[in-house]
């Protein structure tokens, strides 16, 4: 039995009745999650599997162990923070959190906030000055990156003073002189020493940030969890990983849930096969162009392959250009019908020289460079007017710099969609491989509702789109032209649809 309200068994939680404000009978399959002493504990499960009150729970464990205490539970959008994650709260704990202030004080003085972080300037405002003990992130798989996991390192730093119980077991095993009211007082050493001894010792955490989610494919979770990621972190990093198996808690699911899941697996087979079987080689983005697609390739390795460079043969590199936003470049070898997508490249603030500076300093012979439309716009305030003309004087005549003539944005969608079942991808294309599986629709945000989510007919401009268009234009070159070391920018205004003008629609970026 935990101290703190995590029993293992209901003879367990009955004694806890009488001894913990909140207390939580655990199954055996949760225990290793909701026990975990480590700094980063994580839970990747299926639907039912019962990580959020595992995450509830442990987060009310450490405000009450640590009075005083402040922890932050996280959520990426705001609608699902109050309608699931506050709710789920108020079931588990019985604690209403007053929608407006989203925060509540625990009877010890500790503090448990509530945020959501759809604008990151505003969850960045507002995570400015916090001193955590402890947060957590809910649903971390909505999350496109590790970048608010990473942030909240920098904020849980809190000097934590244990309650009476705690330090008693520390002064008889002599490692604290005696109970202290204010930890802030000890000295560092000691401090360092007791808070070793409540992990190691007395089995109890500390600092924690706590992550639960769905499997989403290889995301930044499987990245820096997962036992079978080689960037994986280990116990001794902190990081504590703990996995769900499909169907552990189905005698707490009633039948119509099963029933219904059944009939997912015939319907949605990505869906059931990530969110029911906790499989981790599908992608199920919500909205999502290519995210289907990227899972296959996963599937089939064909992303994340290692030593895909062919020395023997010449690369292309495809651009998306960008000037507040990002510059996102390709590079590609074809390889009989297949691409084999070498390396990528993205930056931005920069000029034309920079990235020609990037090219040369990679060991690839190039056979031409590929820009969008808009490279052939005046400059202001430079000899050269285009960046197309400064990246030809950059390259010389021996690397031709080719423009992509204007196509409708559902052209390149299309046939970026016809070309990625022939496409393997090395794993210096990281970011680049991420930006094809969050590439989305835009949300309509006039039509959409809680229940649920409308789009446009158009792709979301944001982070990941710049990387998406470069590759598009991979596939539109592809498509209609034969890539060789010879320009053909004629050649490619023979083709009727380029010289069409008649419902051209959207145009590029």
């Amino acid at each position: 039995m935990d101290d703190f309200g995590i029993a293992r068994t209901s003879k367990e939680a009955e004694e806890l009745k009488g001894q913990s404000e909140y207390y939580f009978k655990a199954q055996d399959f949760q225990l290793p999650f909701a026990c975990s002493t480590s700094p980063f504990p994580c839970r990747v499960g299926p639907w039912g599997d019962g990580k959020t009150v595992c995450m509830i729970m442990m987060g009310i464990k450490l405000s009450q162990m640590y009075p005083g205490n402040e922890g932050l539970i996280i959520r990426k959008r705001f609608n699902a923070l109050q309608r699931s994650t506050m709710r789920d709260f108020t079931k588990w704990t019985g604690i209403e959190v007053p929608e407006q202030k989203k925060s509540v004080k625990l009877p010890c003085g500790s503090t448990i906030h509530f945020a959501h972080c759809e604008n990151m300037d505003e969850f960045r405002d507002g995570l400015h000055g916090m001193n955590l003990g402890w947060a957590a992130i809910e649903q971390g798989d909505e999350l496109e990156s590790a970048d608010i996991f990473e942030m909240l390192m920098g904020r849980c730093r809190r000097i934590l003073t244990p309650i009476d119980s705690i330090q008693q077991r520390l002064v008889r095993r002599k490692i604290l002189p005696k109970i202290t009211k204010n930890w802030e007082t000890l000295d560092r050493e000691t401090r360092q020493a007791c808070e070793l001894s409540i992990i190691n010792d007395l089995k109890l955490p500390t600092r924690q940030i706590i992550v639960i989610a769905n499997a989403c494919g290889h995301n930044w979770i499987w990245k820096r969890w997962h036992p079978n990621s080689k960037e994986h972190m280990t116990i001794e990093d902190g990081y504590d990983y703990s996995e769900g198996k499909p169907f552990e808690n189905v005698e707490f699911l009633p039948e119509m849930t099963l029933k219904n899941w059944r009939t997912l697996e015939r319907t949605s087979p990505k869906k059931y096969n990530r969110y029911v079987m906790n499989s981790h080689e599908d992608y199920d983005i919500e909205g999502a162009y290519y995210a289907a697609l990227m899972s296959d390739a996963l599937k089939e390795k064909r992303t994340e392959c290692e030593f895909l460079y062919d020395k023997t043969l010449p690369v292309y590199t495809f651009w998306d250009l960008g000037v507040a936003d990002e510059t996102a470049i390709w590079f590609a070898q074809i390889v009989g019908d297949l691409i084999y997508l070498v390396d990528y490249y993205e930056n931005t603030g920069e000029g034309m020289e920079h990235y020609s500076k990037v090219l040369s300093s990679k060991p690839y012979k190039y056979a031409g460079h590929y820009l969008p439309h808009d490279a052939a716009n005046r400059l202001q305030g430079v000899d050269i007017t285009t960046r197309l003309d400064i990246l030809k004087s950059l390259r010389g005549p021996q690397e031709p710099v080719t423009i992509i003539p204007r196509h409708r944005v559902e052209e390149r969608i299309q046939a970026v969609r016809s070309l990625l079942p022939k496409c393997k991808f090395d794993v210096q294309t990281e970011k680049g491989v991420e930006c094809l599986n969050q590439y989305h629709r835009e949300i309509n945000r006039a039509k959409s509702t809680d229940e649920e989510t409308y789009y446009l007919p158009k792709p979301c401009h944001d982070k990941y789109s710049n990387g998406a268009d470069a590759f598009g234009y991979l596939a539109i070159s592809r498509r209609y032209l034969t890539l060789e070391v010879t320009p053909f920018y004629d050649r490619m205004n023979d083709y009727n649809y380029m010289q069409n003008d008649t419902g051209i629609g959207e145009l590029l970026y």
